[in-house]
C-alpha cells in the first residue's frame, strides 16, 4: 500500500486564501468545483490542491466556537 504523503496547509491572511497540499506533484489542471472552493489536479487526474477562497478566517471562527460549545459538526447545504 502507498504511503500517503501528510498534508500541508499554507493560509494567506491578506487575501483570506487557504491552500491545502495533498502532495507533492505539480498541479496541470484546476477547476472550481463549487462555490470558492478550487481543486488542483496532477497529470493522472488525482487533486493534489485544495484551495480555499474567502471567509476562511470565518469557517474557522464558526468551528472553533462549535468545538467549544461542544456542538456536533456537520456540512450544512
Amino acid at each position: 500500500m502507498e504511503k500517503l504523503p501528510k498534508p500541508r496547509a499554507h493560509y494567506y491572511s491578506d487575501t483570506d486564501t487557504m491552500i491545502i497540499h495533498l502532495a507533492d506533484r505539480p498541479g496541470v489542471e484546476a477547476a472550481e468545483v463549487a462555490e470558492d472552493v478550487i481543486l488542483t489536479y496532477d497529470a493522472d487526474n488525482s487533486v493534489v490542491a485544495i484551495e480555499i477562497l474567502n471567509g476562511v478566517a470565518a469557517l474557522f471562527n464558526e468551528l472553533l466556537e462549535a468545538v467549544q460549545h461542544g456542538d456536533k459538526i456537520g456540512w450544512r447545504g
